[in-house]
């Protein structure tokens, strides 16, 4: 096995035993409301009773599962039949295959450097999305893969594979979150592109997936609205208040500001603590290294065609959440609804260093970008309950 693989594994287990870790010491094992929704539906398909959960608002009431699509439940109920276990443990065993799974697109993607640009899941928004029991674990895969597919098929034309690659990602990308329909824009934009440059193959590769997907999506809304009388189970949702101007644009802030401080262990709202205002000094210390460092790097930061596709899904998906939490008040802006912004910005930055016209560059600043990142896993290991577990050894 390579250096590079083995520090890819390695990396792998360390953050897989720091999320079994925090699982195992926190009291509510990282499940939320939401979480408890998705198990309850999960634990009826598993019995058999078909796609419906507890009724939050009424314990003793099933009702059809529509407040999110049906991708996670599913996902929960084969692997907790196949493995024998719980819905809580097979929904951790999926967040874990799916996080493998990325660290397998990342050594296809980056090979003997995919460990560096794996390191940002030591990052604290990354550990909470992973630990919890939330659809967003397999969504930022399949958000990745359609990235690769987008990227790898303009390096070198992957024919008909681009058709499937595409189809899959748009059905598994609704079928995991609503927000999905967001790429659905992204590809249909591609299309036109393509469209525009009278490459007719590519698009109609383009065409054929997003119109499949399209047809698959307006059936699974119709059997909804059938089924629970709403479309996308909105009217059983909770309804936010709308908050001024000023007030989302406060929110906003404090949203981006915590995906741009990597290592903490709480989300950031005006409340510093000292062990916070400690890490923060050190991300500051070592931003300033890279950027000292950067005479090391004489190639422009956007030759490379990934990293400015990369930025444009960022930022691609941050616009259209931003619109659409303006219109409909949704969660706030937190490390789960802003991880399909941050991941692929930070692959880009982390991706880019490792560059071969970059190698210089990364040679000096790699030392501290990774003590960093892993001074971040570090810390949101639970102290307290480790100490009590050696205790307890003697």
């Amino acid at each position: 096995m390579k250096k590079g693989t083995l520090r890819l594994f390695l990396l792998f287990i360390a953050i897989i035993m720091t999320i079994i870790v925090r699982i195992m010491a926190e009291s509510t094992h990282y499940v939320s409301p939401d979480s408890t929704y998705y198990l309850s539906a999960s634990n009826h398909l598993m019995k058999g009773d078909g796609l419906i959960a507890t009724d939050p608002t009424a314990p003793d009431k099933n009702v059809y599962f529509a407040v999110w699509p049906a991708g996670y439940p599913c996902c929960i109920a084969l692997v907790g039949l196949l493995t024998g276990t719980s819905a809580l443990a097979a929904s951790k065993i999926v967040n874990i295959i799916f996080l493998g799974l990325i660290f397998g697109l990342l050594f296809l993607w980056f090979r003997d450097k995919s460990w560096f640009v794996a390191l940002y899941f030591c990052s604290f928004g990354m550990l909470e999305v992973y630990s919890y029991s939330w659809s967003e674990a397999p969504f930022l895969f399949f958000t990745l893969f359609l990235c690769y597919t987008v990227f790898k098929d303009l390096e070198k034309d992957l024919g008909p594979r681009l058709f499937f690659q595409l189809f899959i990602c748009l059905v598994a990308l609704f079928l995991f979150r609503y927000a999905g329909l967001i790429y659905y824009i992204g590809v249909g934009l591609l299309l036109l592109y393509f469209i525009y440059n009278k490459k007719w193959l590519k698009a109609g590769y383009y065409f054929s997936a997003l119109f499949l997907a399209s047809v698959g999506v307006c059936s699974y809304l119709l059997l909804n609205k059938a089924m629970s009388g709403h479309y996308t189970g909105i009217g059983d949702r909770v309804q936010l208040a709308q908050e001024s101007w000023s007030q989302f644009i406060v929110l906003l802030i404090q949203g981006l500001w915590n995906q741009f401080t990597l290592a903490r262990q709480y989300f950031f709202s005006g409340e510093m603590d000292n062990l916070y205002g400690i890490l923060l000094l050190v991300q500051i210390l070592v931003v300033g290294v890279l950027i000292y460092f950067k005479k090391k790097w004489t190639t422009p930061f956007l030759k490379s065609i990934e990293v400015k596709g990369l930025l444009a899904f960022a930022l691609f998906y941050l616009v259209c959440i931003v619109v659409l939490r303006r219109i409909q008040p949704f969660d706030a802006f937190d490390y789960r609804i802003m991880a399909p912004f941050s991941l692929p910005l930070f692959i880009a930055l982390f991706g880019r260093m490792t560059a071969p016209d970059a190698s210089d560059y990364f040679e000096k600043v790699k030392p501290w970008v990774v003590g960093f990142m892993l001074l971040s896993l570090v810390v949101n290991l639970p102290k307290q309950y480790l100490m009590e577990w050696v205790r307890g050894l003697f």
